[in-house]
């Protein structure tokens, strides 16, 4: 236990001490506020300079020490994002650009078409509507068909000129070849890219397609008919002569298709595009083929021979006549293809396009002339059909064949955006 008196020193000390304190404290704080003196010049001899009364100067307080910089950042405000372009994902339309059209458009194109109407077998190859074994056309003159191809004429021909025998089927033959034509056509496009936010398109429009070339087809009689023996002879006197008759025939195809195409659309950069599509096409047409054969050629292909009797001819003028398969009906289109734009409004396209329908049909009724001829090449004395007996010479009143209209092909055409 401390004295009462001990106490009061402590007390004074603890007193004092914190006076003490606060006076430095006072003076230092007065110290650093206050201006700094200029600095005493150098006396002559190098010494310090003396105070003006005679003693030396005191020493200058030391600068006071700039606290450090202390650098502000500064947040950047945040920029409100609208709801919508947190939900809605943009739709690429291909480095899109202000001003470029890129929704509605109108297209004409053209391309070349090769084997119209899948004749090309047939006029090249096989020939079509059969001749009777009995006709002295096929006995004697080395005739299949009536329309005879391409390929068989060629061989006749050739091996008439050859021979030093009576089988002189043909003096002469000309051919087109398979028909070869052409498609132009218009379209309306609209993208859905900006309607949907899908890359999809639908197109429709109107295409005509038609023959250019081909299909044509000649042929003469050799002397083969009226020289073999043992009816040759019996031939001519009942027909007046047949050597030198002629046939040509010319096929022909045309029909319209109006097409619906619904389909992807890719953008590509600068606006260009590849697509594909597929949908149903309308088509309407078909293919007619006209025939020209003198009174020689009709009565070598009517006139019957049997053993050692002829009978005929059945069928004794010219015939110039032009028979038409038609058909209209729902078929399929498909296309794959590329675009180019050229600028905000207009583009190029280079696109392979396949369509096709098809059925089997009547031809259209032909003239009683051509039902006789008809009757007469596919008969056989076993038919009946001959003179004088004739129950019925125009039984073929019409012929069936198959129509088909499409195929494929490469087109290129140009494109206009309205919108």
């Amino acid at each position: 236990m401390y004295s009462t008196t001990t106490v009061v020193r402590l007390l004074s000390r603890c007193v004092a001490t914190c006076i003490a304190t606060c006076i430095v404290t006072a003076a230092t704080a007065f110290a650093d506020d206050a201006p700094t003196p200029p600095a005493t010049p150098p006396a002559p001899n190098g010494n310090a300079a003396p105070a003006p009364n005679g003693n030396a100067a005191p020493e200058a307080p030391p600068a006071p020490v700039a606290p450090p910089a202390v650098e502000l950042v500064v947040a950047p405000t945040p920029v409100p994002v609208p709801a919508a372009a947190l939900t809605e994902v943009p739709v690429h339309c291909g480095d899109c650009s202000e001003g470029r059209k890129e929704m509605l458009s109108f297209g004409i194109s053209t391309g070349l078409r090769t084997n119209m109407a899948q004749l090309g077998d047939t006029i090249a190859k096989d020939g079509t509507i059969e001749l009777g074994t009995n006709t002295a056309l096929r006995a004697l003159g080395g005739t299949k068909n009536l329309f005879q191809s391409d390929k068989d004429d060629a061989v006749l021909v050739h091996n008439s000129a050859s021979t030093n025998s009576a089988y002189k089927f043909l003096s002469s033959s000309k051919s087109g070849g398979p028909l070869m034509g052409m498609t132009i056509g218009g379209d309306v496009k609209l993208e859905l890219a900006k309607l949907l936010h899908l890359p999809l398109f639908v197109r429709t429009g109107v295409e005509y397609t038609f023959r250019v070339s081909g299909g044509h087809h000649e042929r003469v009689l050799g002397s083969a008919i009226e020289t073999t023996t043992p009816l040759g002879g019996a031939v001519r006197d009942a027909t007046g002569g047949v050597t030198g008759g002629s046939m040509s025939y010319q096929f022909d195809a045309k029909w319209l298709e109006i097409p619906l195409t619904v389909g992807l659309s890719i953008p590509l950069e600068g606006g260009h595009h590849v697509y594909g599509g597929f949908g149903p096409s309308y088509y309407r047409g078909g293919f007619s083929v006209k025939a020209d054969l003198d009174e020689r050629y009709v009565r070598a292909a009517t006139t019957l021979v049997d053993g050692n009797t002829v009978y005929g001819p059945l069928v004794t003028d010219a015939i110039h006549e032009k028979i038409n398969f038609a058909w209209a009906g729902l078929g399929f289109n498909y296309v794959l293809g590329i675009e180019a734009r050229l600028d905000d409004r207009n583009a190029i396209f280079f696109e392979y396009a396949a369509t096709g329908g098809a059925d089997t049909r009547f031809s259209s009724e032909p003239s009683a002339q051509v039902q006789k001829l008809l009757t007469a090449v596919n008969s056989s004395v076993a038919g009946g059909v001959v003179l004088p007996a004739t129950p019925d010479d125009r039984f073929l009143k019409r012929i069936a064949f198959p129509v088909v209209l499409g195929g494929g092909f490469f087109r290129i055409g140009y494109r206009f955006y309205a919108l």
